[in-house]
């Protein structure tokens, strides 16, 4: 039988449909000759059709015997009713001209026909038209141009084109715009392979005024006064890039140079000074007088002081001028011991000693003695105030040193010791460690002032062991054991009761524009252990209402037990089990500030280069997709700006040899993310023994867009999780 498909052809521009015969064995005639049953029906597929005038289609004539068996091999003719319509060959028929016709297949006087129509074809483009044809613009003006499409019908319609220009600019919809370039340019239209063009003739806009400022001036002889000059066209816009010179009323009074410095040569005045452009003209007025008087000596008071460490006084500077009058001056401020700033505030050092405060102008210096005593201390306050551990757990005790003025004081010696030493311990660094259970007073001792607190010792899996704490009420960063401040970088414990999350004080930490926020870090050995197995920490974070960009915020770090730094300067490097791990929570680069973890492990997925790791977020927004072992994470994820939120993070390093480490991380109390599966190390080696605050940007730069700051309050690292 035949099988009859459709196809498509294109036929000058035009697609065409298709009736394409293919002959097939007929199944039922598998075997045994070919049926020689006189035919007795003819049908011509498709029944009707339509083509355009030049286009063709492939007729199909079906034979059938009085059984309706399909019959092959039979001579077909083929015929049509209009050959003025329509001619036919083999059954393929071609439009001739515009009309309707029959296509008729005859076989063994048997016949079939089918109907073909015979349409117009569609006109085609023959040519672009651009308008306008010319136009002359000022710089900075804005035209619309407009395009047309003349077809072979010689209709004339709109035209979806291209716009293309030589000088200045043109928008999709023919909008042009001139350049600040004056010039002869094009403007081009095309489409379907034509194009018209118009020429544009780009003008400058001329000067219509010119202003010179100052309006007036008055120098000394030898004095000097810049002007400038501001050109504007008739709208009042101003103009930049135009040609001005100068010229003065009397050069013997004041001369001006060709960028508009006027320099005074004798008294006299006022005369005029003239800019001009373009014609248009600006004027200003100056006058020159006597010499003013020149500076003979600087004078810095107080002339002696004694100050306390850390007190502040204010020094001020005069000069004696050559007329013998005495006017305040504008000095520049230094000091030999502790600082001054540029406005002459004096702040006394640390160092006990005679000093000197420098005040210098014009060449000319005056010196006063300052003399640096150390304040006695007043108070002592011992921080945490009565913590628990365990037997064998461990406390950092810090103390506080003020003066009477309450300023705290450092760089005194400080002894510890505990009420009960078969209750607790402590060595000269304020590190108590539990003996027995029970109850003890732990002092601090300076300068015959003392401060104490109760530290509780429970019996080992009585309670959570606290690892660290820092509320900041202290006044410093003293409990860390490593700060590092890029330039421009700052980590200041603020008082302000009303800002913090709870006390007086709380950590402002400050990204420079161009920069990061540096890092802050404590270290936990847990004795000869070297670190810990498990650790759980929290803190209070509060990015401002205006923050831009992602940021890192809180990581625990694994370093090796024989080698305390080896988690440090390791960015880019990928973990091998036995130097290092690490593991944050930041926020993402974007709008809603969404929470990850960002991890160094074992096994993670490495850049394109195939040598270099950073940090992964155990999802498809890691190099190579979603990881074997992903995190899982609960939404929403996103940090509110300008509120205190909870991060608490918690942290079970693997068994060496196997991969069961975890992490978990909370916000605000709720869990919003957990990661199972974790090789964090291959040999104990490695250890959970430190937490940072690590402030730097999480972003395509890596450096902050403007310089900003966070809050930090109330850090918390135990053993497990309250």
């Amino acid at each position: 039988m035949f099988t009859v498909m459709r196809t498509r052809a294109v036929r000058n521009g035009i697609a065409v449909a298709v009736l394409v015969a293919a002959c097939v064995a007929d199944a039922r005639n598998t075997s045994g000759p070919p049926s020689t049953a006189p035919v007795a029906s003819v049908t011509v597929a498709p029944v009707t059709d339509t083509v355009v005038v030049g286009a063709s289609h492939q007729f199909v004539a079906t034979l059938r015997d009085s059984a309706s068996q399909v019959l092959t091999g039979r001579t077909i003719t083929w015929s049509t009713g209009n050959g003025g319509i329509a001619s036919v060959n083999s059954g393929l028929a071609t439009g001739v001209a515009v009309g309707s016709t029959t296509v008729t297949a005859t076989s063994e006087g048997k016949n079939g026909s089918a109907t073909l129509a015979v349409r117009t074809p569609p006109p085609t483009l023959v040519r672009v038209i651009l308008t306008p044809d010319t136009i002359i613009i000022a710089a900075g003006g804005t035209r619309q141009f407009t395009a047309s499409a003349k077809m072979s019908d010689s209709s004339i319609t709109t035209l979806t084109a291209t716009f293309g220009a030589t000088g200045g600019s043109i928008n999709g919809s023919g909008l042009y715009s001139a350049g600040t370039v004056a010039g002869t340019f094009r403007v081009i239209a095309s489409a379907q392979g034509k194009a018209d063009t118009s020429a544009v003739t780009i003008q400058p806009i001329p000067v219509a005024t010119v202003t010179v400022a100052p309006a007036s001036a008055t120098i000394g002889v030898g004095g000097t006064q810049q002007y400038t000059a501001t050109t504007r066209d008739a709208g009042g816009n101003v103009l930049t890039g135009r040609t001005v010179t100068w010229a003065t009323a009397n050069a013997g009074i004041a001369t001006v140079s060709t960028s508009g410095l006027a320099t005074g040569a004798s008294v006299g005045g006022p005369i005029t000074i003239t800019a001009t452009s373009e014609g248009k003209n600006g004027t200003a007025q100056v006058t020159v007088t006597a010499a003013p008087p020149t500076l003979v000596r600087v004078m810095l008071t107080p002339d002696t002081i004694v100050i306390f460490t850390g007190a502040t006084r204010q020094f001020t500077a005069q000069g004696r001028m050559s007329d013998s009058t005495t006017v305040p001056i504008t000095a520049t401020f230094s000091a030999t011991g502790g600082t001054i700033n540029a406005s002459g505030l004096y702040t006394a050092g640390a160092t006990a000693g005679t000093f000197r405060a420098i005040a210098s102008a014009s060449s000319k210096a005056d010196t006063s003695t300052v003399t640096i005593q150390v304040r006695p201390v007043a108070t002592v306050t011992v921080a945490p105030l009565t913590p628990t551990i365990l037997v064998g757990g461990q406390q950092l005790f810090t103390a506080t040193l003020r003066d009477g003025l309450g300023n705290i004081l450092t760089g005194r010696l400080v002894t510890w010791q505990t009420g009960s030493t078969a209750i607790a311990t402590i060595t000269v660094a304020g590190l108590a460690t539990g003996v027995a259970a029970g109850s003890t007073s732990v002092t601090a001792t300076s300068e015959t002032q003392t401060g104490s607190t109760t530290l509780t010792v429970n019996a080992t899996g009585a309670a959570i062991d606290t690892v660290f704490t820092d509320g900041f009420e202290g006044g410093s960063t003293a409990l860390w054991d490593d700060n590092y401040n890029p330039p421009g970088t700052s980590h200041t414990v603020i008082t302000n009761a009303t800002n913090a999350h709870a006390g007086s004080r709380y950590l402002q930490i400050t990204y420079p524009a161009g920069g990061d926020g540096g890092a802050l870090s404590r270290s936990f050995t847990n004795g000869t252990a070297g670190g810990y197995d498990h650790l759980y920490g929290r803190y209070y974070v509060k990015l401002p209402a205006t923050w831009q960009g992602g940021t890192k915020l809180i990581m625990f770090r694994g370093s090796r037990t024989d080698n305390l730094f080896s988690s440090f300067g390791v960015a880019g490097q990928c973990p091998n089990g036995t130097n290092f791990f690490a593991t944050n929570i930041v926020t993402r680069d974007q709008a809603t500030l969404p929470l990850r973890f960002y991890s160094y492990y074992v096994g993670m997925a490495r850049e394109s280069d195939g040598v270099t790791c950073y940090g992964r977020h155990g999802n498809n927004e890691d190099p190579g997709g979603t990881p074997a072992n992903p995190a899982t994470y609960y939404v929403p994820l996103d940090l509110s700006k300008g509120v205190w939120h909870l991060i608490e993070f918690e942290v079970t390093l693997n068994t060496p040899g196997q991969s069961d480490g975890s992490q978990k991380f909370w916000l605000d109390g709720l869990l919003k993310g957990e990661w199972s599966g974790l090789n964090f190390r291959t040999s104990s080696i490695l250890k959970l023994n430190w937490f940072t605050l690590e402030s730097s940007m999480n972003s395509g730069t890596g450096t902050s867009p403007v310089t900003q700051s966070i809050s930090v309050d109330d850090v918390l690292i135990t053993t497990a999780k309250p």
